[in-house]
């Protein structure tokens, strides 16, 4: 399974994607929704980890924007906001999943499993 991480924040973009190896997940990191969006032009990913405070596009934004056009796209979106109302607008928007930051390596590869039904890597 390949997956996208968006996270505007290098050294919490890296951070993910090193928690993701752990698991042997493969990932490619985007500063911002509209760099990924231009390598879902060229590669096929099943899921996107995405930060939902971005510049430019927000993380809800980009979820719903890949629902009409890559409706394979499994979403979890990331905010260091805790509150219930944050939870419901990201999922409202239809992602998959809401992890709050911060959040452990167990917790990351729990939410992928759930999401994507224990999909292999």
């Amino acid at each position: 399974m390949k997956i996208l991480v968006i996270e505007d924040e290098a050294a919490i973009r890296e951070l993910i994607i090193e928690m993701l190896e752990i698991f042997g997940w493969e990932s490619v990191g985007f500063r911002s929704a509209e760099d990924a969006l231009q390598e879902l032009k060229k590669a096929i990913f099943q899921l996107a980890i995405c930060d939902l405070n971005l510049p430019g596009m927000r993380g809800t934004d980009f979820v719903r924007y890949c629902a009409d056009r890559y409706p394979g796209i499994k979403h979890i979106l990331t905010s260091g906001s805790n509150c219930d109302e944050v939870k419901i607008q990201c999922l409202e928007a239809g992602a998959d999943g809401f992890l709050p930051k911060p959040y452990d390596v167990n917790q990351l590869n729990e939410m992928i499993l759930s999401i994507t039904n224990g999909e292999s890597q």
